[in-house]
């Protein structure tokens, strides 16, 4: 999905002051409506669309960011919103430290699936703090638009591939998964698998021969993620994941392969 198209200068604020988390979202309300594609839409129906979606939990998922989103039957296109605040928003976040930078998603209700992939591709970029320091320094709307898009951009985007790689993933380690996931999430044509399993010790340790070897303890976190993603792509996947096995230290707990694939046919909801 080309984030490009649906981010518009008209629907950013530098800069901006608000009193409360619901100040803040009145205002990304106003926002939010000077896109075209709301034009049917009222600024009350996007502002407690958004306050019901935060009544479930908080978007703030920390370091200052929070991404706040909604789902609105009968539009068309996504709208994408940015919002820096420099004296930051007390917005309930996670972490519970003020919120200075605010990414926004509207989106129309039929497209979810499509709506998992924005939300992991921005939420990736935005763990990056070099990128937080970048776009909270833009001086202006269309500095922050640029530097927002170039670090969002997948190059793959455009290219059209038909051919497609396996990847298998087994992770041992429950706080792996999740970056996993959001790396896979993001990727467009990336059709993924969870499978929860058991590390070998759970068998060798009721064989006699290993009873004093495994302990029934070892290990009881054990997932397989299985994913196909177009070959053109491949490289940026096993780099992203590569940093995470690099970032443990090359322990044992986490093992990635990869497939060619002969024959693919069909997709997967997300």
């Amino acid at each position: 999905m080309d984030i490009k198209k649906y981010v518009k200068q008209e629907c950013v604020a530098v800069n901006a002051v608000v009193e409360d988390k619901e100040k803040a979202l009145q205002l990304i309300a106003s926002i939010a409506k000077r896109n075209k594609a709301l034009k049917k839409v009222s600024e009350e129906e996007i502002f407690n669309k958004m306050l019901d979606r935060e009544k479930l939990s908080t978007t703030g998922f920390g370091n200052g960011i929070a991404i706040p989103h909604c789902a609105i039957p009968g539009i068309e296109e996504f709208v994408i919103g940015i919002l820096t605040l420099p004296q930051g928003v007390d917005f309930a976040a996670l972490d519970k430290k003020p919120v200075k930078l605010i990414v926004f998603i509207v989106l129309p209700e039929e497209r979810r699936t499509e709506h998992v992939r924005v939300l992991s591709r921005i939420s990736n970029s935005l763990k990056d703090k070099n990128n937080i320091k970048e776009l909270l320094s833009s001086k202006n709307a269309a500095a922050l638009v640029e530097n927002f898009l170039r670090q969002t951009y997948l190059d793959k985007d455009v290219k059209q591939d038909k051919k497609y790689n396996q990847f298998t993933i087994t992770v041992q380690y429950e706080e792996y998964t999740e970056s996993i996931l959001n790396i896979l999430a993001e990727i467009p044509d990336c059709y993924i698998s969870v499978i929860e399993a058991d590390n070998a010790g759970k068998y060798l340790y009721n064989q006699p021969l290993f009873t004093n070897l495994w302990s029934n303890e070892a290990q009881p976190y054990h997932v397989i993620i299985s994913a196909v993603a177009k070959k053109s792509i491949s490289n940026e996947i096993i780099r992203k994941i590569n940093s995470l096995i690099d970032d443990n230290d090359n322990k044992p707990g986490i093992l990635m392969t990869v497939q060619n694939l002969f024959y693919v046919n069909g997709s997967l909801d997300v």
